[in-house]
């Protein structure tokens, strides 16, 4: 049992690094770019897709780091609670946050390089998370299928 919870705590730990690494990553971007005075000039129909870029990035990162890593949280939260409905909340809440941040940090990243703000609109952003995901899952879903293909034959 103590082994069992060393090698969850071990992988949750390292999740959760990987999780703060990415969002060091995105500040710095954003910082360095804030600070260079780097603009180029969008047009307003690129400014447009760029604000839905907002919804598309928070789907894909959090569809990539919930796939790939959530089961790290998981197994660590289940030590304390074995409520599956509970582990998965504070999991999916944990990694849905980072993810927001990510976000954030890339529409301030772009609307600094715009030279402009970002306009948030709610609507393209359901439309682009619709889209990000339907990519990602099928892009997933069609790389598992070709992994389970080759390695059945």
């Amino acid at each position: 049992m103590a082994v069992e919870y060393s090698v969850a705590l071990d992988n949750a730990i390292k999740y959760v690094l990987l999780l703060i690494g990415i969002l060091v990553l995105f500040s710095l971007v954003t910082v360095i770019v804030h600070r260079s005075g780097f603009t180029i000039p969008f047009s307003d129909s690129t400014m447009r897709l760029m604000s839905a870029g907002y919804g598309f990035v928070y789907a894909i990162l959090a569809g990539l780091l919930i796939y790939f890593g959530i089961e790290n949280l998981n197994s660590f939260i289940a030590h304390f609670t074995h409520h599956k409905g509970l582990i998965n909340l504070v999991s999916v809440s944990t990694v849905a946050m980072f993810c927001l941040l990510y976000a954030a940090l890339f529409h301030r990243t772009v609307s600094a390089i715009a030279g402009r703000r970002l306009k948030i609109n709610p609507f393209s952003n359901v439309v682009s998370y619709a889209i990000a995901r339907v990519l990602l899952i099928g892009g997933l879903f069609l790389t598992v299928a070709g992994v389970a293909a080759v390695t059945h034959d």
